[in-house]
C-alpha cells in the first residue's frame, strides 16, 4: 500500500467515524429532547456517551441490524477493513471489544469539578477551512499529504496544549495551601458518609481556580480562599459535597479521556458538541445527587450558589469548575429546578433507548454487500410489563433520615397482606429508589407496613411504624406512607453450627427494663406496657450476619437461630475501635473496651476481634433441638377412624399467646393414629418453667379445622399422647363487610379467632366486600374484621346447613390506646333510682315496647352481645329463671349492644332456644349504645332488676363494697342450693359455666 492510499484510508475511517457519530448524535439529541422528563442525567450522560464511542472506536462492528445500511449516502468503502487492519493493528481490536458499561452501573468518574459543563475552555481550534470527506477519488486527488499534515499538526499542538494545562493546574497545587481545621473537618467527615476509601486533601487557593477536583489516586478539592470566607457553613458544605460526589463517581477520568479524543478529532464540531452535551449531563447529574443529600428545600440557596460561583470564577486553567457558562447554568438550574423523575419503567425506557441507539447506529452495514435491510421496527426495545404496572393499587412513601432529614436511598421496605392464603404472598417488599421514595404493588383493603428491615445500620426510631395498618380502594388506590429512620452502629455476628433454614435469622429486642429483660432471657412470662424496639435480619449460608444497634438504651438480648446473648452498650460506644476484649468464663461474658474507654458486655456468646472490630459468635453447643413426638387418633363425628387427616403442632404459652406451626405436618394412617415430630429449640426449656402446652390441630376437608385437647409439656425429648379427637362436620359461613354508613369493604381482612385451629381462617373479601369463612363447625364462632383502622368483632352464628345466610359485620374506627385507660368509666345509675327508658333501633320480635307501659310488673334487664363469652354463657340460666318466674307475671327482657343485627340476634336465640325478646340498643358500636350508657353498664353481660313503680332494684356490674362479705354470702347461697363450695381448682369450661349459670339463677331468684 503506497502512502496516499494510506493517508486516504486514514482519513475515510475519520470521516466516516465522524459523520455516523454525527447521526447517532443527532438521534440522542433528539432523544433527549423529547423524553427530558423521563430521563434522568445519568441516564442522558451515558446516551451522550454513545456517539463518541463511535468517535473513539474508528471502526465498529459489522451488522445487518445497522441502521446505516438503510441509506447508503456515499461510496462504498471497499477498502475500510483492510485499511484499518494495516494501520491499527491490535489498537482495532481493542477498540472493537470496547465494553462500555452503563452510567447507572458505572458512574462517569474523573477529577472533575463541581460543574464542568463547558466544551471547552482552552479556545476555539479553526481548521485552516472547512474539512469536506467523501468518497476520496474526486474531492481530494492531489493533497492527501496536505490533509494529513494538518491533521497532524493540530493533534500535536492538542496534545501541547493539553499538556500544559496539566503542568499549570499542577502549579496551582503547588503554590496551594492546607485548608484550615474547620474545612477540613467537613471535607473528611462527608467523604466517610459518602463512604470515600481515598484520601481527600483541601487546598486552599489564592489563583482564582475553582471550586474544583483535580487528581485521580490522590484527589484534591480545589477552594479560591476569598470564596471560602464569603461562604456561609451551608453554602461551604454544598460545595464540597458536590467535588466529593465528582472524585467519588470518577468522573476526572472521563475528562482526561476526552481530552485525549480531542487529539484525534481537534477539528471535528460533532466532538465539542457531544462533551459538552456529556459534561452538562454529568454536572447536572452531581447536583441531583448533591441536593438528595442536603434536601430538596435547599434547592432555591443551591442555584443562588451557583451564581455566586460563577461571578467569581476564572477560566484561564482551562479547568472545567463550579460554574460554567451562562447557556449550560441556566439548563443546570432549570434541572434542578424541574428535576426529572426516576421511576424503575423510565429506567426500562431509557435502557431500550440505548439499547436500540447502540444496535442501529453504533455498527456499521456491510459495505459491500447488498443484503435486505432491517426495519426500525425490527430493533425497538420492548420488556415484558411487570407486576407493578399491571396492579392498580399501590402504598408508597418516602423513608427520610432522622437526623439529617435527607431520604434514605436502596431501603427495604415490607408490606403485610395478613389475609394472602398464600404464605409466599403475604409479605411483600420493595426498595427505595436514589430520593428515598418507595412504590410497591398490592392488593386492594387492608394493608399493613410490617416491620420494615430499612437497611445495615438503620432502625426506625418509632416503634409503632413497625406495624401500620393502611387501606387502599376504589377510590383511594394509592395508600401514602412515609418512614422515619436513624442511623446507628452496626455489629457483625456469626453462628457456627447447623442452621436449619426456618430459623436463618437474628432477632434484636431492646428491653431498657432489667426485670423484664431477666424475664425474657429466662423464659418466664412478661408484658410491656410500651411498645419495645427491635429489628431482624437473615443469616448468610455460611453463618455470618449483623444487626443494628437499635434504640437509645444499651440493654438487647440478641437471638441468632436457636441461641440468645444480652448485650449491655455505654452511650457513644464505638464498635469500629475495639481496643480489648476481656473474657470472664464465670459467667460466659466478653467485656469490650473502646479507644476512650467505654464499655460494652456481651453475655452468652463470645468475641471475635479483627481489626478493632468485634464479631458476636453464637455457638452451637451439642444437640440444639429437642425432638417432640406428638401421637394420637383422629375421628369422625361417629366415631370412626379419619385417614388423611393433616396434622400440626398447636402450641400455647401462658402469659405469652400461641400459634400453629405450619411448617412441618403428618397425616392420619387409615385407622386414624398420627405420629408428628417437632423440633424445638433448646432454649425453651426456659419457657416450660411458665407452663407450655402442646395440642394437635387437624384438618380434614369436610370437616371443621379443630384441636385436641392440649397436654402440659413436662419436658423435652418426650412423646405426648392427645388422646382421640373427634371432628366436627365444617360448613360455610359468607360474611360481608360495611363500613358504619353501610358502604361494603373490599379487601377486610376476616378471621374466626375462637381458638388456635380456627385463627388460620384468615380470608379476605372481595370487590363487593364479601367474602366466606369456610370449614367452621355449627356453633357460635368469634369472628374479627379488620380494614385499615377501622375493626370489629363478634360472635357469628353457623348453623348445621349447606346454605348459612349472608351475616353482615359493621365495622367502625377502632378507639386510640390512650382511650379506655384516660376516659372516665360510665357510671351506673344508683338503686333505689327511676330506670331510664330503652332506646332500642329494633326488637327481636318486630313488637314495639317501652318501660312506662310494664308498670306494675317486675322487669328484668339482661345487657348483654353475641360477642361476649360469659353473655352467651349465661343464657340457659336465664332462659330458666323466665321459665320459672315468666308465668308469675316477671317481664325478661335484652337489650344486646349496638354493634349487633337483628338477624344474628334471632339466629343465636333460635340455637340457644331463647325465647326473651331482645332489642338491638342505638348506636354503632360496644362502646356507644344509647341504653346501656343510659344505664351506666360498666361491664358484660349486666342484669338489672326493676320493680313495679320503675325503681332500680338490683345491679349484677356493681362492685361489692366489702368483698369479704359478699364472698361469704355467695357460700351461704352456694350451700343453700347444693352449688359446689368452695369451687372446685382448675375446672373445665363447661363445669365453670354450669356452676356460674347455678349462682346466678339462685341469686337472681333470692
Amino acid at each position: 500500500m503506497s502512502g496516499t492510499e494510506f493517508v486516504e484510508g486514514w482519513l475515510q475511517i475519520l470521516w466516516r467515524a465522524s459523520w455516523q457519530a454525527a447521526v447517532l448524535a443527532t438521534a440522542v439529541w433528539a432523544i433527549v429532547t423529547v423524553f427530558r422528563r423521563h430521563l434522568t442525567p445519568n441516564w442522558r450522560a451515558a446516551l451522550w456517551c454513545l456517539p463518541l464511542i463511535r468517535l473513539v472506536a474508528l471502526v465498529v462492528p459489522v451488522s445487518s441490524f445497522s441502521l446505516f445500511g438503510l441509506v447508503e449516502l456515499f461510496a462504498p468503502a471497499r477498502t475500510l477493513e483492510p485499511i484499518a487492519q494495516q494501520t491499527l493493528g491490535h489498537s482495532l481490536e481493542m477498540a472493537t471489544n470496547l465494553d462500555m458499561a452503563t452510567i447507572n452501573e458505572e458512574p462517569i468518574r474523573g477529577p472533575v469539578d463541581l460543574q464542568s459543563n463547558r466544551s471547552t475552555d482552552q479556545g476555539t481550534v479553526n481548521a485552516a477551512s472547512p474539512i469536506v470527506i467523501g468518497p476520496w477519488q474526486g474531492l481530494l486527488p492531489y493533497w492527501p499529504a496536505w490533509f494529513a499534515a494538518v491533521w497532524i499538526a493540530g493533534a500535536v499542538l492538542s496534545g501541547v496544549r493539553f499538556t500544559l494545562a496539566r503542568r499549570q493546574i499542577a502549579q496551582v497545587v503547588a503554590r496551594s495551601h492546607v485548608a484550615d481545621s474547620r474545612v477540613s473537618r467537613i471535607v473528611d467527615i462527608r467523604s466517610e458518609k459518602l463512604g470515600l476509601r481515598r484520601r481527600v486533601e483541601c487546598l486552599m487557593t489564592c489563583d482564582g481556580v475553582g471550586p474544583a477536583s483535580v487528581g485521580l489516586l490522590r484527589p484534591k478539592i480545589l477552594l479560591p480562599e476569598q470564596l471560602s470566607r464569603e461562604l456561609s457553613h451551608k453554602d461551604l458544605v454544598a460545595v464540597i459535597e458536590h467535588e466529593l460526589r465528582h472524585i467519588q463517581r470518577w468522573d476526572g477520568l472521563i475528562v482526561g479521556l476526552l481530552q485525549l479524543l480531542k487529539c484525534l478529532h481537534w477539528f471535528n464540531p460533532v466532538f465539542y458538541w457531544c462533551e459538552r452535551q456529556l459534561r452538562l449531563a454529568v454536572e447536572q447529574a452531581v447536583d441531583r445527587s448533591t441536593l438528595q443529600t442536603l434536601g430538596t428545600a435547599n434547592v432555591q440557596s443551591y442555584g443562588k450558589l451557583l451564581i455566586q460561583v460563577a461571578q467569581q470564577t476564572s477560566h484561564r486553567y482551562g479547568l472545567t469548575q463550579m460554574a460554567g457558562r451562562h447557556q449550560s447554568l441556566k439548563r443546570r438550574i432549570f434541572e434542578i429546578a424541574m428535576p426529572s423523575a426516576s421511576t424503575p419503567w423510565r429506567s426500562v425506557l431509557a435502557l431500550g433507548l440505548m439499547l436500540g441507539l447502540a444496535v442501529g447506529l453504533l455498527s456499521d452495514s456491510a459495505p459491500s454487500q447488498a443484503s435486505p435491510q432491517t426495519s426500525p421496527a425490527a430493533v425497538t426495545s420492548t420488556s415484558p410489563t411487570t407486576s407493578q404496572e399491571k396492579s392498580e393499587h399501590f402504598v408508597t412513601g418516602v423513608v427520610f433520615d432522622e437526623d439529617t432529614n435527607e431520604p434514605i436511598s436502596d431501603a427495604a421496605i415490607q408490606v403485610l397482606v395478613p389475609s394472602e392464603s398464600d404464605i409466599s404472598k403475604r409479605v411483600l417488599w420493595c426498595k427505595t429508589d436514589a430520593a428515598g421514595r418507595y412504590r410497591l404493588a398490592v392488593p386492594i383493603g387492608e394493608i399493613k407496613i410490617w416491620f420494615p428491615p430499612i437497611k445495615p445500620g438503620y432502625w426506625v426510631t418509632q416503634p409503632s411504624q413497625n406495624m401500620v395498618a393502611l387501606t387502599t380502594s376504589k377510590e383511594m388506590p394509592l395508600a401514602e406512607y412515609n418512614l422515619r429512620a436513624k442511623k446507628a452502629p452496626l455489629w457483625k455476628v456469626k453462628y457456627v453450627g447447623e442452621i436449619q433454614p426456618q430459623r436463618r435469622y437474628i432477632a434484636v429486642l431492646e428491653i431498657p427494663d432489667d426485670e423484664l429483660r431477666r424475664k425474657a432471657l429466662a423464659g418466664e412470662p412478661w408484658s410491656s406496657q410500651k411498645d419495645l424496639n427491635q429489628w431482624n435480619s437473615q443469616i448468610e449460608d455460611d453463618g455470618t450476619g449483623a444487626f443494628t444497634q437499635i434504640g437509645d438504651s444499651g440493654k438487647f438480648i440478641v437471638g441468632a437461630v436457636s441461641s440468645q446473648a444480652e448485650l449491655i452498650v455505654d452511650s457513644g460506644f464505638d464498635n469500629t475501635h475495639v481496643t480489648s476484649a476481656d473474657f470472664e468464663g464465670a459467667t460466659n461474658s466478653t467485656l469490650l473496651k473502646d479507644a476512650k474507654g467505654r464499655t460494652a458486655k456481651i453475655i452468652g456468646a463470645t468475641i471475635e476481634l479483627n481489626s478493632s472490630v468485634p464479631t458476636i459468635v453464637f455457638t452451637a453447643t451439642g444437640e440444639q433441638h429437642s425432638k417432640i413426638r406428638i401421637v394420637g387418633t383422629v375421628l369422625d363425628p361417629d366415631g370412626k377412624p379419619v385417614a388423611d387427616a393433616e396434622v400440626r403442632a398447636a402450641i400455647h404459652q401462658t402469659g405469652s399467646g400461641g400459634g400453629v406451626w405450619e411448617e412441618v405436618f403428618a397425616k392420619s394412617q387409615a385407622d386414624g393414629a398420627f405420629e408428628l415430630r417437632v423440633e424445638f429449640p433448646k432454649v425453651y426449656e426456659a419457657a416450660l418453667k411458665a407452663g407450655v402446652t402442646v395440642a394437635a390441630n387437624l384438618r380434614k376437608a369436610g370437616f371443621a379445622v379443630t384441636d385436641s385437647k392440649p397436654v402440659k409439656l413436662e419436658d423435652l425429648d418426650t412423646t405426648i399422647d392427645v388422646g382421640r379427637t373427634s371432628l366436627r362436620a365444617g360448613f360455610d359461613l359468607p360474611i360481608r363487610t360495611v363500613d358504619a354508613q353501610g358502604k361494603p369493604l373490599p379487601g377486610a381482612s376476616i378471621t374466626a379467632t375462637s381458638s388456635l385451629s380456627q385463627y388460620i381462617h384468615s380470608i379476605r373479601t372481595d370487590s363487593e366486600g364479601e367474602a366466606i369463612l369456610k370449614g367452621m363447625p355449627a356453633d357460635l364462632v368469634r369472628v374479627q374484621a379488620n380494614h385499615g383502622q377501622q375493626f370489629a368483632s363478634t360472635k357469628l352464628l353457623v348453623e348445621a346447613t349447606a346454605t348459612n345466610p349472608r351475616a353482615e359485620i359493621k365495622l367502625a374506627p377502632a378507639p386510640a390506646p390512650a382511650e379506655p385507660n384516660s376516659a372516665a368509666k360510665p357510671t351506673p345509675v344508683p338503686i333505689g333510682t327511676l330506670a331510664p327508658p330503652l332506646s332500642v333501633q329494633a326488637w327481636s320480635d318486630g313488637k314495639p315496647r317501652k318501660l312506662e307501659d310494664l308498670r306494675g310488673k317486675i322487669v328484668v334487664l339482661d345487657f348483654w352481645g353475641t360477642w361476649c363469652g360469659p353473655c352467651v354463657s349465661a343464657i340457659p340460666a336465664m332462659q330458666k329463671l323466665a321459665d320459672d318466674y315468666g308465668p308469675r307475671g316477671v317481664v325478661f327482657l335484652g337489650v344486646h349492644t349496638a354493634d349487633g343485627t337483628i338477624e344474628q340476634i334471632n339466629k343465636l336465640k333460635q340455637f340457644k332456644k331463647w325465647a326473651a325478646p331482645t332489642g338491638l340498643d342505638e348506636g354503632t358500636s360496644i362502646t356507644d349504645g344509647r341504653t346501656a350508657n343510659a344505664y351506666g353498664v360498666r361491664g358484660y353481660p349486666a342484669i338489672v332488676l326493676i320493680d313495679g313503680q320503675g325503681v332500680i332494684r338490683y345491679r349484677s356490674d356493681l362492685q361489692p363494697a366489702d368483698m369479704k362479705a359478699f364472698m361469704e354470702d355467695q357460700r351461704k347461697l352456694a350451700e343453700a342450693n347444693d352449688i359446689p363450695w368452695p369451687l372446685p381448682q382448675n375446672p373445665t369450661a363447661e363445669e365453670a359455666v354450669e356452676i356460674g349459670n347455678k349462682l346466678m339463677v339462685a341469686l337472681i331468684s333470692r
